[in-house]
């Protein structure tokens, strides 16, 4: 039977396979620019130009339906912008072409409007001066289908099979297991031969266990990654935009309680997803103009309420992944938009060493969510700044190399 061919190991590569060359990868060279800047318009055109001919070369238009974007930026200025003010005017440049920027009848470079984009992840990368090669100052930019990304989602949890244990501890679904600490001090300055080394000692002690309380809160921030790629993977539909699973027979009199069931248990794992198990609570989303500044204040209170239920996390001594989970209000709401006026209230109430990245991921709205719609916020480990669903399609990658 095709469907047995398609679910069997061989099917399966086939079709990632498939997936796999409707993946666009760009790069813009030089410095990310922001938006605002004196000569903005010509950049962008020259921008929008060396991306269509990229493209192009491999017969790519622009992407009609929902769109999984990552984008790494790399700079090398000692103070660069802030990345979501560098991803807020990316957005932008792969939109609408710019009169002249295309060939005739090119109406977008990557899509047509930037609220297809329901998966979004943003990464900065401070590097050496500008020169040359890969890492000279530059933009990456990989863009997915978004089914193409719930595909990939559902091999991953098939792949798994229940048991995550199985599996090595690069496979993302795998829970990475917390530290083993010892709360003494490792040296007892009551038996230093002298009052200095009793000093170097207590010092040392300090940095010994700042450092255990930063693996610690690495292998915090790794499982709510693992945690939120899991409950992603098992349910990939409610994503914004991904089509739900065809459930067969789901009209049939005899499996009607079965169904029943089944959407029961979905819905409660949903739920499961926006509890503070997994992710945080922020203020509804503003709706008009004049609430922008007490949506402001509302997430600066939001966020002091973490370090106060999880003082885990008081002082933050290791970088921060930064996911924002929006169900948008019934007017809908861009991604980038929230990053703007989210980010920076994060940074400025738990004082990270860094936020090395960030990723909106849009959840469908349900007939049960209220008009202004849901935000939550989960923090996750910035030491691997990849997104959600790129750690699932890597790993797949890897697993098909080795085939």
């Amino acid at each position: 039977m095709a469907d047995g061919f398609w679910d069997s190991a061989e099917g399966r590569a086939m079709l990632w396979y498939r997936r796999w060359l409707r993946v666009r990868r760009l790069r813009l060279d030089g410095e990310p620019e922001q938006k605002g800047r004196r000569g903005g318009g010509h950049r962008t055109a020259c921008a929008q130009r060396d991306l269509i001919e990229q493209l192009s070369a491999f017969g790519h238009g622009p992407l009609t339906g929902p769109v999984a974007l990552d984008v790494s930026f790399h700079t090398g200025r000692a103070q660069p912008p802030a990345p979501h003010r560098l991803a807020k005017h990316l957005l932008d440049v792969l939109g609408a072409v710019r009169t002249g920027a295309g060939p005739p009848g090119r109406r977008h470079v990557l899509y047509r409007d930037d609220r297809q984009v329901k998966l979004l992840h943003v990464v900065l990368w401070v590097q050496g001066p500008e020169g040359s090669g890969p890492s000279a100052p530059h933009t990456a930019i990989t863009a997915r289908p978004l089914r193409d990304v719930v595909a990939d989602l559902t091999l991953a949890r098939a792949t798994a099979e229940g048991d995550y244990r199985a599996h090595d501890e690069d496979f993302p679904l795998t829970m990475p297991p917390l530290p083993d600490l010892d709360p003494e001090p490792t040296f007892d300055p009551r038996y230093a031969a002298t009052p200095h080394q009793a000093e170097q000692w207590r010092k040392l002690n300090a940095t010994l266990a700042a450092f255990d309380h930063g693996q610690l809160q690495q292998a915090l921030l790794s499982r709510t990654d693992a945690l939120l790629t899991r409950m992603l993977s098992g349910e990939p539909a409610w994503i914004g935009g991904a089509r739900p699973p065809k459930r067969p027979y789901a009209d049939h009199p005899d499996l009607h309680l079965v169904y029943a069931e089944l959407n029961r248990v979905i819905a409660d794992s949903r739920e499961m997803l926006l509890s503070q198990s997994v992710t945080l609570p922020l203020p509804e989303l503003p709706r008009s103009g004049g609430q922008g500044r007490n949506f402001t204040t509302e997430v600066h209170q939001a966020v002091e309420n973490i370090t106060a239920h999880r003082p885990v996390f008081t002082p933050l001594r290791v970088p921060l992944k930064v996911t924002l989970l929006v169900i948008p209000p019934e007017q809908g709401k861009d991604l980038d938009n929230l990053a703007l006026a989210v980010l920076p209230t994060v940074h400025r109430v738990l004082q990270p060493p860094a936020i090395t990245s960030y990723e909106v991921i849009e959840l469908v709205r349900t007939p049960g969510d209220p008009p202004e719609g849901h935000l939550r916020l989960a923090l996750g480990n910035g030491f691997r700044p990849r997104s959600t669903w790129e750690r699932v399609t890597d790993y797949l990658e890897q697993q098909m190399e080795r085939r």
